[in-house]
């Protein structure tokens, strides 16, 4: 574990992309907390040094009183919406405008499902807020 750690890249080299997500459009899948896991996440990632505007929030609250309760306002973020989330990373990573960043850190808080196909493997799928 030791030498994971020793290689890894300096943190002011990585790129944090962190989803949130709280509320979905049924009312009776709502999740507690998702949003301020991953505040407390960012903000731990900018004390190991990871610079605020290399850390790419997207949310989607439960409600407004959510969002006005996380005090999400020292944080860049954007709504969570599927198509433009699919392009922004299609973008991102077929980028090369940015040498810097050499790690990219992916997190998800949200609702997920382990299923199992035809031949046994596990498959895992997030459960994105346009799905009800």
């Amino acid at each position: 574990m030791r030498e994971i750690v020793n290689n890894l890249p300096p943190p002011a080299h990585s790129r944090a992309v962190l989803i949130g997500i709280d509320g979905y459009g049924e009312k009776t899948w709502r999740l507690g907390g998702g949003l301020k896991s991953i505040l407390s996440l960012a903000s731990a990632l900018k004390q190991l040094g990871v610079p605020a505007h290399q850390i790419d929030i997207w949310l989607s609250p439960a409600d407004q009183e959510a969002t006005e309760a996380a005090d999400i306002s020292g944080w860049r973020w954007r709504p969570f919406k599927q198509e433009e989330f699919i392009r922004w990373i299609e973008t991102l990573l077929a980028s090369n405008s940015d040498p810097s960043p050499s790690m990219l850190y992916f997190h998800w808080t949200g609702h997920g499902i382990v299923s199992t196909d035809k031949t046994g493997d596990q498959l895992h799928h997030l459960v994105l807020p346009e799905a009800t």
